[in-house]
């Protein structure tokens, strides 16, 4: 997918797999405005990576289960504050769902789940 002259990418794992979509709950949501890209990717090892621009960049990394890794205050939470004017806030749920709200008008959503 090219954005504004920029390669974003999709990929799959056979146990997390997300969809680039605007449909259900249980499937990968990016939304982009020309102020924020958002770049989202699953890795082999349940990894998903998340930058908007380059004055914002949030990394959120789910391990093994539902392990949310980021340097942060629980296990399941994490929140990330870039700027004043852009935060991040990611949060793992129980069902395996990734979080992550840029601005109030883009926001991407990312949901793992085993059957989509």
């Amino acid at each position: 997918i090219y954005l504004l002259g920029k390669e974003y990418y999709l990929a799959t794992t056979t146990s997390t797999q997300c969809h680039l979509a605007t449909t259900t709950s249980t499937q990968c949501h990016l939304a982009t405005t020309t102020s924020t890209q958002c770049h989202l990717a699953t890795t082999t090892s349940t990894q998903c990576h998340l930058a908007t621009t380059t004055s914002a960049q949030c990394h959120l990394a789910t391990i093994t289960s539902t392990q949310c890794h980021l340097p942060t205050t629980t296990s399941t939470q994490c929140h990330l504050a870039t700027t004043p004017s852009m935060q991040c806030h990611l949060a793992i749920t129980t069902s395996t769902q990734c979080h992550m709200a840029t601005t109030t008008s883009t926001q991407c959503h990312l949901a793992t789940t085993t059957s989509t």
